[in-house]
């Protein structure tokens, strides 16, 4: 397991704690009005993956409990002579408030990832588990850990450098809701 979702998953199992140290009253999700009433509301993400990952998204809250997030990704495979990677996908969670200012979020994932020489094409599908901090309502501070099985294709013959399997990764996640 790499070092960062092992910070990663300490800080998630640390969670209850610290949520129960917060005020008694949890805070709406992002999408609630003053008033109580639902809206949509679309931002802007930028993540960091324990992959060396930089990554970029516009989560769309609807409701107070759903999350659908469209997002790209540059990272380094460290695989040989190939340079940057790209990577799409799109996640769905389900939200909830924890606690004041604390929401989690549970969901799935899909990716599909070009190496930067274009032969080989990764796809994936995660379990996804999270929390984030909301210091203003319209802002999100927040860790995320995936479980995930990826599979390849190649448009080569020959060997394979690459293993199809499981695999885990974490990212720290900031959101601006500005829509």
């Amino acid at each position: 397991m790499e070092r960062h979702t092992a910070i990663l998953l300490l800080l998630l199992a640390a969670a209850p704690a610290l949520a129960e140290e917060a005020p008694p009253s949890p805070a709406p999700a992002p999408s609630a009005t003053a008033d109580g009433s639902s809206e949509t509301l679309i931002g802007l993400g930028v993540s960091l993956g324990s992959a060396s990952a930089v990554g970029f998204s516009v989560p769309i809250q609807v409701g107070r409990h759903f999350r659908v997030e469209p997002g790209v990704a540059i990272f380094d495979h460290h695989a040989g002579n190939v340079e940057d990677s790209k990577q799409a996908g799109l996640g769905l969670a389900w939200t909830f408030p924890v606690a004041a200012q604390v929401q989690g979020s549970a969901g799935l994932l899909v990716q599909a990832t070009f190496l930067g020489n274009g032969n080989v094409r990764f796809y994936r599908g995660a379990a996804v588990v999270g929390g984030e901090w909301q210091p203003v309502p319209s802002v999100s501070l927040g860790v995320e850990a995936q479980v995930g099985y990826t599979t390849s294709s190649y448009s080569w013959s020959g060997s394979r450098p690459y293993q199809d399997g499981l695999d885990t990764t974490g990212l720290f996640i900031a959101r601006v809701y500005i829509w």
